[in-house]
């Protein structure tokens, strides 16, 4: 569904006001593109080191760690992916850890390092 409105008013009430609402089963959910139920990250806030539990073994995973600024610090492949502890490098802040399937679900979770 997407709604649209007007972005300015005319002055004279006619542009005020008016909301058209689209619908389109072209639009995807993004909750159908998440794997988040099916992981654990933990602790966060962490020092440096996160663990990341999976529900259940998955294959083909790709681990992403960004800044706040989209910049690229780690990006891990790996065949089979269950528990594996990530460190996330650089100074306290914030970072997203984005893991994604050989389906293409991806989840981000955002981390603060201490």
């Amino acid at each position: 569904m997407l709604a649209a409105g007007a972005h300015w008013n005319s002055g004279n009430g006619t542009s005020a006001g008016q909301v058209r609402v689209f619908t389109s089963p072209n639009i995807t959910n993004i909750a159908n593109n998440s794997i988040k139920e099916e992981i654990q990250l933990y602790p966060n806030p962490t020092s440096g080191a996160i663990h990341i539990e999976m529900n259940k073994p998955l294959v083909g995973v790709h681990v992403i760690i960004k800044n706040t600024m989209g910049q690229v610090l780690s990006s891990q492949s790996y065949s089979t992916f269950k528990n594996t502890p990530i460190h996330i490098e650089g100074s306290p802040g914030i970072y997203f850890v984005s893991i994604k399937n050989q389906d293409k679900k991806v989840s981000t979770f955002r981390v603060v390092k201490q």
